[in-house]
């Protein structure tokens, strides 16, 4: 095979409440990937290169990232694949109009999607431009198909792809193939992506400080939660790396990149609480001077005060548990998730005595949640405000593609409107095809203003702290993040307006 040219985009994010600004690890894995296999990788990070500048979208929205014009110009005129990255429902319009852009000055260059919102239904990308998707874990299906297009080979029966056949007609091949051992995919290729503006940025999946940068020690997740999209993703599939690949990794990211703080970011880090642990003793063992934190959420079974202890001096300073409700009912009858409440309780206790910060996931506003349902959800808020939490995440349910929980609770709700105009998870956020939308606004409401009420009740001190980290722009909760990029802006306007009234 003649040496190629594949260009993988990250396209620019319209700025939605629910937009993330984290590093795009998808994009550097397949970078690395590719790179391992001899194919010349060129990267275009438009969020990245330009996470700080808004362009107008239209008269509702701005959005985050390089012009269209600018990232089409950056594509290698040598190019002879483009890959575009589409994970977000809710972008689809910046990802049907980068493909538009593309199409314009590329007609003929094979151009390939990949990501959670092609996996969930090709079929919308397929009839808006893109000649192929990748269906979930994308590495050695990326690399299979361009391979087989490059050689002018058949791949109508590769796994997890799917196009338009020789009749025009879309066919989706089941993803049924997982990489079996992670320890054989190269690092991501960071290298290739303009860290230093993520680091000048400091917004992310959770609270970062110094070099950041996100990092999975395994795939997948084997639970059934009914509203999660890792069950179409992943499939439930688990596979997890070794403890000692997965801190080569760290150090490398230390050595290479100056890096000292990491969101490992797996759907279930102490799922294996073991190899968890293992984990962590590698980490001391090498003396890594790091930080670390969980912002997807982990597990609390098999956690206790030694173990969590270990957490800590292996560099642990920030965990987010996902409670979602604290009535059992909905829990095991709607959710679908089987979850330990009172063991949540006990390790934020744990936590808050021993320094690690703490926040909790917490789901209202679904018209399947009774008033009896959402009273224990406040009183359990209550209670975990007691044991020292740090800060609560409330969010309504967000209905993805293909979910159980979407196919039950939303199947009346026009698609086009479920996934493109969901503004997000933001308190009085939500859009007005949301089944009885001033009801959820009123219960995310309440759950916010009742764990804070309690926390200043229980915890002043800890409130206090969290007021002084906003004002001097501190990031040791998602919450003082927010609220210090919203007092910056504030600021920012209120000079602004007060130069032009000079």
């Amino acid at each position: 095979m003649k040496s190629l040219n594949v260009t993988l985009i990250n396209p620019p994010l319209l700025e939605k409440a629910t937009v993330s600004l984290a590093i795009p690890m998808g994009v550097a894995y397949l970078a690395g990937y590719l790179r391992g296999k001899g194919i010349n990788i060129q990267v275009i990070d438009a969020v990245g290169e330009g996470i700080f500048t808004k362009n107008k979208w239209d008269k509702d929205y701005l959005y985050i990232g390089l012009p269209f014009e600018e990232i089409i110009s950056k594509i290698s005129p040598k190019v002879d694949f483009i890959t575009v990255a589409t994970n977000f429902s809710t972008q689809q319009r910046m990802y049907t109009k980068i493909i538009e852009k593309i199409r314009e000055k590329f007609p003929k260059t094979p151009l390939i999607v990949g990501g959670n919102d092609p996996t969930m239904h090709p079929d919308f990308y397929l009839n808006n431009g893109a000649d192929y998707a990748v269906l979930g874990e994308g590495e050695g299906t990326l690399y299979e198909l361009i391979e087989h297009i490059a050689n002018g080979k058949d791949y109508s029966t590769l796994d997890g792809i799917s196009f338009r056949d020789n009749k025009n007609e879309i066919v989706v091949n089941k993803k049924t193939k997982f990489i079996e051992n992670l320890d054989d995919v190269p690092f991501p290729a960071r290298d290739l992506l303009p860290l230093e503006n993520y680091w000048k940025r400091k917004f992310s999946h959770g609270p970062v400080v110094n070099r950041f940068t996100s990092i999975t020690s395994s795939r997948g997740c084997p639970l059934t939660c009914s509203y999660c999209a890792s069950i179409v993703f992943w499939q439930r599939t688990w596979r997890a790396r070794s403890p000692k690949n997965f801190v080569d990794e760290i150090e490398e990211c230390v050595t290479k990149h100056g890096i000292t703080h990491f969101e490992i970011n797996d759907d279930n880090f102490t799922l294996n609480m073991s190899r968890a642990v293992e984990i962590c003793n590698e980490i001391i063992k090498r003396g890594l001077k790091i930080t670390w934190t969980t912002p997807s959420g982990v597990r609390p079974e098999k956690m206790n005060e030694e173990n969590l202890k270990l957490f800590k001096e292996s560099g642990c300073v920030y965990l987010i548990f996902a409670p979602e409700s604290g009535s059992q009912r909905l829990l095991k009858e709607v959710y679908n998730k089987f979850i330990d409440l009172n063991l949540i309780l006990k390790n934020v206790e744990i936590c808050h005595k021993i320094g690690i910060r703490t926040g909790c996931f917490m789901i209202t506003g679904l018209y399947a949640e009774t008033q009896e349902d959402f009273q224990q959800t406040l009183d359990y808020v209550k209670k975990l405000a007691k044991s020292g939490l740090d800060e609560i995440c409330p969010g309504p349910m967000l209905p993805y593609p293909n979910t159980p929980m979407t196919k039950k609770y939303f199947s009346n709700i026009d698609p086009v409107l479920m996934e493109q105009e969901l503004a997000g998870a933001n308190i009085n956020d939500l859009p007005d095809w949301y089944p009885e939308k001033e009801m959820a606004n009123k219960r995310l409401t309440s759950v916010y203003k009742t764990f804070y009420q309690y926390k200043t009740l229980y915890h002043p001190i800890k409130q206090m702290r969290m007021m002084l980290n906003i004002l001097t722009a501190k990031q040791e909760t998602k919450t003082e993040r927010s609220f210090s990029l919203f007092l910056a802006k504030s600021i920012k306007k209120l000079v602004g307006s007060t130069a032009k009234a000079a």
